[in-house]
């Protein structure tokens, strides 16, 4: 029989954790803060509405959100800012939950849709 201290049993579990979000976190690879800079958007809500809109079309399709959406914090100018790294379905979904303010979107939603 193996005896463990504590401290290398939460080792292990942080171990098996990283290994776990890392997994799960391989097919996020776009940034929302990248759609807002690629389509000029400087209205954050547009964003947020979006994402919100697809988390919940996630969620509603019973797939799993941890696998499309994960919420993290950058740097960006001295503060501290909430961003969301996305998997590629997250990232389509979102850019198709905008509201097509400018013709930039409409066309990339457009091509989104005539692609599927």
């Amino acid at each position: 029989m193996k005896c463990y201290s504590i401290s290398v049993i939460f080792d292990d579990i942080d171990y098996q954790n990283d290994w776990i979000d890392l997994i799960e976190s391989k097919n996020l690879i776009y940034f929302a803060s990248e759609i807002s800079n690629f389509f000029g958007i400087t209205d954050e809500q547009h964003i947020r509405e979006a994402l919100s809109r697809s988390i919940s079309a996630i969620k509603q399709s019973n797939l799993p959100q941890k696998l499309h959406f994960r919420r993290i914090f950058i740097e960006k100018n001295g503060s501290v800012v909430e961003d969301w790294v996305l998997s590629e379905i997250a990232w389509k979904l979102t850019i198709l939950n905008l509201p097509p303010v400018n013709p930039t979107i409409a066309r990339m939603q457009m091509k989104l849709i005539m692609n599927f």
